[in-house]
């Protein structure tokens, strides 16, 4: 390992002096007058450390991830943002750090990122099931050993959101480290630490190894200054407008900061920002609450937060503006509504905008604005207007009719209703009742998942107790493959190719219906899946015979063209009709016999009275 350092020497006048009197001799020896005295030389400045500027980062992440995204099982890829992508190695630039005046040490941040995407359709149709995202990479370094820093956020294959600020991702260990008169540059291995193991998804183990790390920057001499006037002490004030009756679906607030302190040091992880800033937040705070008075985070938690400081503006950061006297003020305008606050409610805790300090204790920046919205009322039920019971009407008195007389005019025959005709059933006025049509509307179908793997079938649908062969694509070679319905079917084993190919049988007790095919790699963890229908044999047989009664030709009516009769002898040698035409023969024939009755008997009385007129009367 190459690691040097050579700042420049300090001037020393005790090394002058010698030089200095020898050119004084020679001036004397020459007849020159020498001055009675030499102004001292000047003193080196004091060297407080160093500025890294102009730094490059080189890096290629995982060289198996960056195959396997772009792979026929996860079929995605990546985009990037200022940083140079060389398919797959990616160079941040523009970096920017420290280094103490021993070299020692040191820190350098960049900004910008990758976003790697894949497994589209796996939970949502057009959405990415596997996304991570790393960004604004910082290293930083003591002696040959260093920490890799990245912003990461990843939505793995179950739909967990993995990730943070500034997780500690690999930890470096210096091949080559050298510290120079204006550069500095660095080649270092990585290993994956735990906590970037869990922000990567899971992809990989505590300790694997990722692709190396190479790094440079130009140093700048960073002299001793002459101290400055301290800042003039802050007393800050907070404004939220409005902060009372707030809207519980929805408010715009307007969070004015004036005043606020600003001579506290930035973070180690980001030693680009001229100062720490401050968090603005807003959810809820204990009667106790503020950092310098030894509370705890758990006296506080938000919903809504910022970054309020003199270097960054970017997502969940803001800048300030800095005053002459070396305070700062902001102004930060938010959408805020109660559901989101309620989530993070606390019991006895009051609802507010507040302040504290980032990376540390900022006594002076700890301030609260208390807020509320309104109460929502709730609206009177409507009442029922009295519905008036109408009077029952009297009943109408039925008047006595006069006794009939002896002879009474025959009346009209009534006219008898149509009989019903033989083989048909009187039928009544049918009843509301649902419609007889099933609904047409099916239930809804899962949403659809992409495989990982990539499997096809012999048939769709096999009967319970048949084979289907397969063939699927995707896992490791040599590895073998369990088939499953539920329960398992059988393992098999995978060619050179990945490929595997079987043949199961369905069991014959399975339920007829819609099952899932699963191959599942046991190396790999890879999963192919797909649909297949099960059939009942015994509703296959049934179905048949349904088809061929269909196609046979319907039974000739009695007395067709055939001669052959549809009625069957009963024991007596008697046609045993239906029962039901029968008597709807009989209602007919009886009806016909009384109007005939009553014809006839009505026309004898008129040809009786006739021939009594036309009579001679006797004495």
């Amino acid at each position: 390992m190459n690691f040097s350092k050579n700042p420049p020497p300090p001037l020393s006048r005790q090394l002058l002096r010698p030089a200095i009197v020898a050119c004084g001799i020679g001036v004397l020896a020459f007849g020159s007058q020498i001055p009675a005295s030499a102004a001292p030389a000047a003193e080196a400045p004091e060297i407080t450390g160093y500025e890294a500027a102009e730094g490059s980062l080189t890096w290629a992440v995982h060289d198996s991830f960056t195959r396997y995204i772009q792979g026929p099982i996860a079929r995605g890829g990546w985009e990037s943002w200022d940083v140079e992508d060389d398919g797959g190695s990616f160079t941040w630039s523009n970096g920017t750090g420290e280094l103490p005046a021993d070299q020692e040490s040191g820190s350098i941040s960049y900004e910008g990122g990758v976003h790697y995407t894949g497994h589209v359709g796996y939970h949502q149709a057009d959405e990415p099931g596997l996304s991570i995202e790393v960004e604004n990479p910082t290293i930083e370094w003591e002696g040959d050993e260093g920490t890799l820093y990245l912003d990461v956020e990843s939505l793995d294959l179950d739909e967990n959101i993995l990730g943070g600020d500034q997780v500690p991702f690999a930890s470096l260990s210096f091949t080559d480290l050298s510290v120079e008169q204006g550069s500095v540059a660095g080649t270092a291995e990585a290993e994956l630490t735990a906590e970037g193991a869990e922000a990567f998804a899971g992809f990989y183990e505590p300790g694997e190894q990722m692709e190396p790390i190479s790094f440079e920057a130009d140093l700048a001499q960073v002299e001793a200054q002459d101290p400055e006037e301290p800042a003039a002490e802050a007393d800050p004030a907070l404004s939220v407008a409005p902060s009372q009756d707030l809207d519980p679906d929805g408010q715009t607030l307007t969070i004015l900061g004036e005043g606020f302190g600003t001579d506290y040091a930035a973070p180690s992880y980001m030693p680009f920002l001229p100062s720490a800033g401050l968090y603005v937040q807003i959810g809820w705070i204990d009667e106790t609450w503020r950092p310098s008075e030894g509370a705890s985070s758990d006296a506080r938690s938000n919903a809504y937060t910022v970054w309020v400081q003199g270097g960054m503006n970017r997502d969940g950061f803001h800048l300030w503006e800095e005053n002459d006297d070396g305070t700062a003020d902001f102004t930060w305008e938010v959408d805020v509504d109660q559901e989101t606050l309620d989530e993070v409610a606390r019991e006895d805790a009051t609802l507010a905008v507040f302040t504290v300090g980032a990376g540390g204790v900022q006594e002076v920046n700890e301030l609260a604005v208390p807020i509320t919205f309104a109460e929502i009322e709730d609206e009177p039920a409507p009442t029922e207007e009295p519905t008036q019971t109408a009077e029952p009407s009297p009943e109408p008195t039925q008047e006595p009719t006069d006794e009939p007389t002896d002879t009474q005019e025959p009346t009209e025959a009534p006219t008898p209703s149509e009989p019903a005709t033989p083989g048909e059933t009187p039928t009544e006025s049918p009843s509301p009742s649902r419609s007889p049509h099933p609904s047409t509307d099916s239930p809804e179908e899962p949403e659809a998942v992409q495989p990982v793997g990539v499997i096809s079938l012999s048939a769709n649908e096999v009967e319970a107790g048949g084979t289907v062969r397969f063939e699927a694509e995707g896992f490791d070679p040599g590895e073998d493959v369990t088939a499953a319905i539920n329960p398992q079917l059988g393992t098999f084993q995978t060619d050179a190719d990945g490929t595997v190919t079987g043949e199961v049988t369905i069991p014959e007790d399975l339920e007829p219906g819609e099952h899932t095919l699963t191959l599942t790699g046991q190396e790999s963890g890879v999963v192919a899946t797909i649909a297949l229908t099960v059939l009942d044999a015994a509703d296959t047989g049934a179905e048949s015979r349904a088809e061929d009664e269909e196609d046979a030709p319907e039974a000739e009516p009695a007395g067709s063209a055939s001669g052959e009769s549809t009625e069957e002898e009963d024991e007596s040698g008697a046609l045993s009709a239906d029962k039901g035409e029968a008597l709807a023969s009989t209602g007919a024939t009886s009806a016909a016999i009384a109007l005939i009755s009553l014809t006839l008997v009505a026309l004898g009385g008129v040809l009786l009275a006739r021939r009594r007129r036309g009579a001679p009367q006797t004495s």
